[in-house]
């Protein structure tokens, strides 16, 4: 009630709308329709790519944890928690510099880096148990996160410049990758027990493999052309 009464006194004529909806003076702010949104074919192409990525990614550390922690070792506990915080200090120090990085080689290089280092870290769980292979599979993690997270907020701005509808775009992208989400950590206790520890990695690194080749094969690079040298 508060926020709403604060808003009161916001008068519509002191709204850039350009500025809101991240568009030119000369480009305009133009909203556009739900339905012309489903029919950009980048956005589709983004969504598939990034759903089978998430599928691919949520259930990797679980399942690492869960075979440190039936191991019994004494520092089974320490073992996760060093996995958990390694990935974390990447991002931390990653993160800043993936949109500096992005307008010099683009969105779609990074991005396709990102996948592609999501399939070579479930490669690596696969090949091995022993923790120095686990913590060289968390720091691809941490990169890969560093550079997803940070370029799905920035190609989708692209993609919604002037539309006024950035926040519908991103709110489906997260609720999708969410269940994207939930479905691989529902279906992974199934495969891992079907197929064991090795092939079950091996799936995760395929459905991030396949999601690397359609993201190179079907994304265009969505930085903007003004931005282009």
């Amino acid at each position: 009630m508060l926020a709403l009464l604060a808003l009161s006194f916001i008068k519509p004529d002191e709204i850039d709308y350009c500025r809101a909806r991240n568009a030119t003076a000369g480009e305009g702010a133009k909203l556009e329709t739900v339905r012309t949104l489903v029919r950009n074919r980048t956005l589709l192409y983004l969504l598939l790519c990034l759903v089978l990525f998430q599928f691919a990614d949520a259930s990797v550390l679980l399942l690492v944890s869960e075979n440190i922690g039936t191991s019994k070792a004494e520092s089974s506990s320490l073992q996760i928690t060093g996995l958990v915080v390694i990935a974390q200090f990447v991002v931390m120090l990653l993160a800043p510099w993936v949109g500096y990085l992005s307008e010099g080689y683009g969105r779609k290089p990074l991005l396709i880096l990102g996948f592609s280092l999501e399939s070579l870290r479930s490669v690596l769980f696969s090949a091995s148990t022993n923790y120095g292979f686990l913590l060289v599979g968390q720091l691809f993690g941490g990169v890969t996160s560093a550079l997803v997270e940070v370029l799905i907020i920035v190609i989708i701005t692209d993609l919604t410049a002037g539309t006024g509808r950035f926040n519908l775009v991103g709110g489906a992208v997260m609720m999708l990758m969410g269940t994207a989400s939930a479905i691989s950590v529902a279906a992974s206790g199934f495969i891992f027990g079907a197929v064991g520890h090795t092939l079950a990695f091996v799936i995760f690194a395929a459905v991030a493999g396949m999601a690397t080749i359609l993201a190179w094969l079907l994304l265009p690079d969505t930085k903007p052309a003004r931005y282009v040298d």
